[in-house]
């Protein structure tokens, strides 16, 4: 999610530039919401499946039918001139892929599906202890973890002394010109 709220403020800034600020805040929870699509198949995977499967196998963290859905829904988009849709659309597809390529950081992602059933990932996790998470948790890639919460952080308050800047500014400017009639 820290990283889903780093792209998408990146997005907001340089691309898109919303005209009103509920939409800018819309954006922004589709794209925190999207960040975690791919992991709602922890659902199944504990549930149902009883985690006889590496979950990065279910069809979720398949790169292919994230943009196979998001090509087909931007070009529709475009074709009709939804804008709203076509951005919060750009939005998902671009956090769930970044999920998927944080994913493949330390785990392995079907990147070349359907041409290929490997997995790719740049590092290997091996298991050292009972419990699985502490395998990643003291495992040196959990770093870049931090470094992400970090920068959220960091962008966060970054974006929250600037909004109060502009607030403050537009009271003295009002403050200034409330007796100011005009004539």
């Amino acid at each position: 999610m820290p990283a889903g709220y780093c792209l998408t403020t990146l997005l907001l800034s340089k691309c898109i530039r919303p005209e009103n600020h509920r939409m800018n805040r819309r954006y922004l929870l589709t794209g925190l919401g999207a960040s975690l699509l791919p992991d709602l198949d922890l659902i199944y995977f504990y549930l149902i499946d009883h985690r006889q499967h590496p979950h990065h196998t279910y069809i979720s963290h398949i790169p292919f039918y994230w943009i196979l859905g998001a090509l087909c829904v931007v070009l529709c988009c475009a074709l009709r001139r939804h804008r709203c849709i076509m951005w919060s659309t750009i939005i998902i597809i671009s956090n769930v892929l970044l999920h998927l390529m944080l994913d493949s950081l330390a785990s392995k992602v079907l990147w070349f599906y359907p041409i290929s059933d490997s997995g790719v990932g740049l590092f290997h996790v091996p298991s050292q202890h009972e419990w699985w998470v502490w395998n990643y948790l003291f495992h040196w890639t959990f770093g870049f973890e931090i470094l992400i919460v970090v920068a959220a952080g960091c962008l966060l308050y970054y974006k929250r002394n600037q909004e109060a800047s502009c607030r403050t500014q537009k009271e003295k400017h009002y403050a200034g010109n409330r007796f100011n009639c005009g004539g």
